[in-house]
C-alpha cells in the first residue's frame, strides 16, 4: 500500500459555520468595507466581538 498523499491535517480546522440573514444593502456595506479593509467577513465579526466586550 502507498503512504497517504496530499496535505497533513490543520490541528483546528475551520469547519463550523455562521449564517445571518441581512437585507441587500447591508450585506453590499459589509462586502465593500471588507474588500477595502482588506478584512474577512470573520475577522470583521471577532473585531466587532471584541468592541462591543470592552464597552
Amino acid at each position: 500500500m502507498s503512504p497517504r498523499t496530499g496535505r497533513p491535517p490543520k490541528a483546528n480546522p475551520k469547519n463550523a459555520s455562521i449564517h445571518i440573514r441581512a437585507t441587500l444593502e447591508e450585506k453590499e456595506k459589509i462586502m465593500r468595507y471588507s474588500r477595502e479593509s482588506k478584512k474577512t467577513c470573520l475577522e470583521l465579526l471577532l473585531i466587532g466581538v471584541e468592541a462591543d466586550k470592552k464597552n
